[in-house]
């Protein structure tokens, strides 16, 4: 209850905020991760080191530093995303050749689509709907806290996504078998899968959640991959 209470708090603060006030305050809650929190800098500064062996202290100080100041602007934006527009999610999430998505489900094609916790990958499947033609379906891990998995589950829904919990992968996929919908897989986080793939990234062994490949072979569907990078900072 606690923390369903604390987060609707804090989301009804971001939506009064503008967009420069937003980066603002999540500069600050960044400045108190890394120098008075210190949180999770021993592993962030011990995974970079291990990526990166020919950089220098200074060079991985400044991506540990980067990396912090990523990870704040992508929550500001997050709880900021809970109570915008449709215009404001056009203007500031803008999609490029949708139409090689749109041409497959007109022709009646569902297809995959990959992507990873890379940037804002919240706006990015929130305002997929409002360009893509078809249904678009996303599988999502369920949160043990009710209250909270409802308010997320809505906020992320809120223009037409539609949520379905990773458990029920299999079922949805049929359902969907023969129309046109596309699946929206982020396949990036680790897993202990004992059908996980293994691979080389950063230069550490890596497992990898298995399941869109299978999907892809059993509807005949094309993957796309939905690369998303951050073009500026919005702070208007």
């Amino acid at each position: 209850m606690v923390s369903y209470i604390f987060l609707r708090g804090i989301t009804a603060l971001f939506s009064v905020l503008s967009f420069k006030t937003m980066y603002r305050v999540a500069d600050f809650f960044v400045w108190l991760l890394y120098y008075v929190i210190g949180y999770r800098k021993k592993v962030v500064f011990q995974q970079l080191h291990q990526s990166f062996p020919d950089k220098s202290e200074q060079e991985i100080r400044s991506i540990a530093k980067s990396t912090y100041k990523n990870l704040g602007d992508i929550f500001a934006e997050t709880l900021k995303g809970f109570t915008m527009n449709q215009d404001d999610f056009k203007e500031r999430c803008v999609f490029i050749n949708p139409e090689v998505i749109n041409q497959y489900t007109h022709d009646g094609k569902t297809v995959i689509l990959m992507t990873a916790h890379y940037n804002n990958w919240e706006w990015a499947c929130i305002t997929a709907p409002m360009v893509l033609s078809a249904p678009i379906i996303g599988f999502y891990k369920p949160l043990s806290n009710q209250r909270l998995d409802t308010f997320i589950k809505a906020m992320r829904a809120q223009v037409g996504l539609v949520l379905e919990p990773s458990t029920m992968t299999p079922r949805v996929i049929s359902r969907y078998r023969g129309k046109a919908a596309s699946f929206i897989f982020i396949s990036d986080q680790s897993t202990w899968s004992d059908k996980a793939y293994w691979t080389t990234f950063l230069g550490q062994d890596t497992a990898c959640p298995p399941g869109a490949d299978r999907y892809a072979k059993i509807l005949d569907a094309p993957v796309v991959y939905m690369h998303i990078y951050r073009k500026r900072t919005w702070l208007l």
